[in-house]
């Protein structure tokens, strides 16, 4: 029996610059399909930058993408995956202990 499909959105919200095509590869390797990110700097973390990526795959991809991300350092991101037969919504982030403002 096929997996029912869910959709949702990747938000991340800092990135550093040195460290965004590594997460993309990471993104793409739990997607199973190449990403390519629209990154824009972000206003609040100098060096940084933030993108969004709507994405739609088997139930429980966000749950994937949660933790390939979620022990990257001073990666700052969230994940919604939205309600599908069967399985509620879910909003999962992930915020370093380090604030360096």
């Amino acid at each position: 029996m096929a997996l029912a499909t869910a959709r949702g959105v990747l938000f991340m919200h800092s990135v550093p610059s040195s460290l965004c095509r590594h997460v993309e590869k990471t993104i793409g390797a739990s997607l199973g399909h190449t990403v390519e990110l629209e990154w824009q700097e972000q206003p609040v973390l100098q060096g940084t930058f933030r993108a969004e990526l709507p994405w739609v795959g088997p139930q429980g991809v966000g749950r994937v993408l949660t933790s390939a991300l979620r022990g990257w350092q001073h990666v700052r991101f969230e994940v919604t995956e939205d309600a599908s037969p069967g399985h509620d919504g879910a909003r999962m982030r992930a915020w370093p202990w380090f604030f360096p403002f």
